[in-house]
């Protein structure tokens, strides 16, 4: 009997993060590889998916147990751990965003005029020779769009940095209700406490990734930060508008797996570091007005 090979799928901390990379352990499971995905949020996110996949919490010990190593790199501690070691390591081929003076020809520079989905699936590609933008998400019980008017609107992220502020997300909410749609803010328990007390405009705090999948499922549009919760959204299959806090991070890091769109700070706005004054990051919010979200979400639902 002949033995499966095994690769492992190293993934960033996210759940954006995790969404897409499962491109990759699809295009590998259909090569008849065992695939594990190593992810510090594993016992959240592997409900979301087929229990073929097994799922683990990264130990470098581990790697040696595997044919095939992908690795997502964030120039986080995991990924320089497994960059600094791998020539003592299986076969292993990483993802870079950005050039990086590791980078060896078995590795992939990404382009950054393509979403993450289109460089997964063309790396993939070149791996496997089979080509593929879905993974193995699977979708909750209900009705597609069954609340077409229901906006799911996420206003955080894991950086408060790439926020809007929460006092824009309450006026867009505000206006969402006077043209006629039900806006809804989606949050988590954790968000509770500052949430339900800022918050007039209904709100429910999802104990669990699943749940959430479940009401983005039912919903007509999904309208938020750069996050986890956009890609999500757009992996079921509902519209997303993303707010961007940075114009070099949205061709690479839009929801892509369906109709999407995207605003912009409309000034480029300047970064100094070196005096401690970080414009871009702190201030880009004003450079994105309400009516300019409002303009693209009509833009988004006049596609057919």
């Amino acid at each position: 009997m002949q033995i499966a090979k095994k690769a492992a799928i190293i993934c960033a901390n996210g759940l954006g993060d995790c969404l897409l990379m499962m491109v990759a352990a699809l295009a590998l499971k259909r090569q008849s590889y065992a695939v594990t995905i190593f992810h510090k949020q594993q016992r959240y996110l592997s409900p979301l998916f087929p229990n073929d996949y097994l799922w683990d919490i990264y130990a470098k010990e581990k790697l040696l147990t595997f044919d095939l190593l992908v690795l997502q790199n964030d120039l986080g501690k995991i990924s320089l751990e497994i960059i600094s070691n791998r020539k003592y390591l299986p076969k292993l081929i990483i993802f870079f965003t950005k050039e990086h003076i590791a980078r060896e020809p078995s590795d992939f520079l990404f382009d950054p005029l393509q979403s993450m989905v289109q460089n997964i699936a063309y790396a993939m590609r070149e791996i496997t020779s089979l080509y593929n933008t879905h993974n193995d998400l699977l979708l909750p019980q209900g009705k597609h769009q069954k609340y077409p008017k229901r906006i799911a609107i996420h206003p955080t992220s894991g950086n408060i940095k790439k926020n809007w502020l929460p006092i824009q997300f309450l006026l867009l909410a505000k206006e969402l209700q006077h043209i006629g749609y039900a806006p809804v803010f989606i949050l988590s328990e954790k968000e509770r406490p500052l949430w339900s007390a800022f918050c007039t405009i209904p709100a429910i705090f999802f104990e669990s990734i699943p749940l959430l999948a479940a009401y983005l499922y039912e919903s007509g549009f999904c309208i938020g930060n750069d996050s986890g919760v956009g890609h999500l959204a757009s992996n079921l299959q509902i519209p997303t508008l993303t707010i961007f806090s940075n114009r070099s991070l949205y061709p690479l890091w839009k929801p892509s797996w369906c109709k999407n769109e995207s605003i912009l700070p409309y000034l480029p706005l300047p970064n100094f570091k070196g005096i401690h004054l970080r414009i871009r990051e702190w201030f880009w919010p004003i450079f994105v007005p309400l009516h300019k979200v409002i303009s693209k979400l009509h833009k988004l639902t006049k596609y057919p």
